[in-house]
């Protein structure tokens, strides 16, 4: 299922302003409104790729981002369009962009997205055991030109032959495969480093440089508390997916679970990795009309469609909030 796609004048400045991810933001914008996007713990992107989407979010509108994503961000490319905005801005005289309030034009600082480097499943936010299967996964794979391969070292030679030293594929269906979560009981609650105590400290944004490397949450030396991602998680104002692969479900589900909104444009169907997919009917869920209507089944009566203006996939499957917007985000 797509739509009509951008053509003409339209088509060539999405492509400038970074295509899908541009257009993507610009309608989150417009659908929640901006207040809404900074309240609580701000927008928890899933699988963010990159990272642009999150980046541009926080620098261009003010809203506190949370990226979940088991790659090193690289906002190299996004960090050079902010300094790009802040001189052009300047050079006219102005101190707005896109919004009536910008803050890269208002602040010379570019801040960072807080990195989440995990992999995002059904059971990550319920149990320490399963967030730190998630975070150990998350550094053991290395991105190649057969996608992800596992690897328990750096590869020792030059970014280029690293790409395409093919390496073992990483099989990722043992994350989304229910009957692997564990339970989630008291004990597991009890397990929290650091008595499962987290202050606002934790979630202190960085400034963003030239090098466009981000910080992620933990340090990166060992996994975040589960108290930590539960915090960003639940307290977060919207869940946003833009073509996040396995993670699409995952994240509209998690939506349902704890009643956020959500807007997840789904991508690839990946069927072999989820045979027990089936739509209400018992249609099984291979093809991607089917995962459209899937997610929009799980995301409840509340669940819409729409089609962005850029070409591919290009549905989103959204939710409006039930409840009026939380107090804007303390911790930014």
């Amino acid at each position: 299922m797509e739509g009509t796609l951008p053509v003409g004048r339209f088509q060539r400045r999405s492509r400038r302003r970074g295509g899908a991810s541009y257009v993507f933001m610009k309608w989150l914008v417009e659908t929640f409104g901006i207040d809404f996007l900074r309240g609580g713990s701000g927008v928890l992107e899933i699988s963010a790729g990159k990272g642009e989407l999150a980046c541009s979010l926080r620098n261009r509108y003010g809203v506190p981002v949370t990226a979940v994503e088991p790659r090193s961000l690289d906002l190299r490319k996004c960090h050079q369009r902010l300094k790009w905005s802040q001189e052009s801005a300047a050079a006219r005289g102005l101190d707005t962009l896109d919004a009536p309030t910008l803050p890269c034009c208002r602040s010379p600082e570019i801040v960072a997205p807080r990195h989440l480097r995990i992999f995002w499943h059904a059971g990550v936010w319920k149990d320490q055991r399963s967030l730190h299967a998630a975070w150990a996964a998350a550094h053991a794979v290395r991105w190649s030109s057969q996608g992800l391969t596992e690897t328990e070292t750096e590869v020792d030679h030059e970014k280029q032959e690293a790409y395409l030293d093919k390496g073992v594929p990483f099989r990722q269906s043992t994350l989304w495969a229910e009957s692997d979560e564990p339970a989630w009981d008291d004990a597991e609650e009890s397990a929290l480093p650091e008595g499962g105590i987290v202050s606002d400290e934790d979630f202190k944004e960085t400034e963003l440089d030239e090098t466009g490397r981000v910080l992620e949450l933990g340090g990166g030396l060992k996994p975040p508390s589960l108290a930590m991602v539960r915090r960003l998680c639940t307290g977060c104002s919207c869940v946003v997916a833009l073509h996040a692969d396995q993670a699409a479900e995952g994240a509209v589900r998690f939506a349902a679970e704890h009643g956020l909104a959500f807007a997840v444009v789904p991508c690839c169907v990946y069927a072999e990795d989820f045979p027990k997919r089936r739509l209400p009917d018992g249609r099984p869920v291979t093809s991607l009309n089917a995962l459209i209507e899937y997610l929009t089944w799980l995301g409840g009566e509340e669940a819409k469609v729409e089609t962005l203006q850029f070409s591919g996939k290009n549905v989103v499957v959204f939710s409006k909030p039930k409840c009026p917007v939380t107090a804007a985000s303390t911790l930014v």
